[in-house]
């Protein structure tokens, strides 16, 4: 698959399709060294949830997911009640 970055950087990734939203973010951790937690991805409009496996998101070879990374001082909003 392919990871495109907001300044248009372009990472091609070999990963199962068995593997989860972690483990993609840990790959592309390793590839440009951003945090998991301040990585978002997104493909085809919908935010890859944590834990979800690749398959469940129908992400097939030569797809593109895009990637925003948060600020360091990125808070996450309180949960509803």
């Amino acid at each position: 698959m392919t990871i495109k970055t907001v300044s248009n950087e372009i990472h091609h990734i070999d990963i199962p399709t068995t593997a989860t939203v972690d483990d993609l973010k840990a790959r592309i951790q390793s590839i440009n060294s951003v945090e998991t937690d301040r990585q978002r991805l997104i493909y085809r409009g919908h935010v890859l949830q944590n834990g979800t496996p690749l398959l469940d998101y129908h992400i097939e070879n030569g797809h593109t997911v895009h990637l925003v990374i948060r600020p360091l001082n990125f808070q996450p909003p309180p949960p509803d009640i």
